[in-house]
């Protein structure tokens, strides 16, 4: 493995398939949402996007990012999420291919619609685990040097 990710992250990370992206437009935030798939070899997320969404212009523009990951729940103690901070990297030629592959054996009914893919790589991850005490927490870093 790439990095030493805690393994409840990882299983966390492998459940759920939507991720929440927060891009800057010049001054101004954005979030969009879209399907994941996460690769926990490299420890990086695969997503597409198309070239003429705002989201995808704004990336070119400045490619840091924070994230959520979390799934719906009405109890406090079955509150489960990841937030991350990272880079997405706008993949061409044989990384396109790879990921691609990677990204349709998980979404095969994406694959009239993948003309791009990115990666996230992430610096720093908090999983917070409601479910095995309130507020329980993990947390990872790799920020880049």
């Amino acid at each position: 493995m790439k990095n030493s990710l805690d393994t409840k992250i990882i299983r966390f990370l492998k459940k759920y398939n939507v991720i929440n992206i927060a891009t800057m437009e010049k001054k101004n935030p954005w979030i969009f949402s879209c399907f994941y798939a996460y690769d926990e070899v490299e420890n990086v997320f695969y997503f597409s996007s198309d070239e003429k969404t705002r989201h995808f212009q704004n990336l070119k523009q400045n490619s840091k990012i924070s994230a959520s990951i979390a799934p719906q729940t009405e109890t406090l103690l079955h509150i489960q999420g990841v937030q991350l901070l990272g880079e997405a990297k706008h993949l061409v030629d044989e990384e396109f291919e790879k990921t691609k592959k990677i990204y349709l054996k998980r979404f095969p009914v994406a694959s009239l619609y993948v003309k791009s893919m990115w990666k996230i790589e992430p610096w720093h991850i908090k999983f917070t685990n409601n479910k095995v005490g309130f507020g329980k927490k993990i947390i990872w870093n790799n920020y880049p040097q």
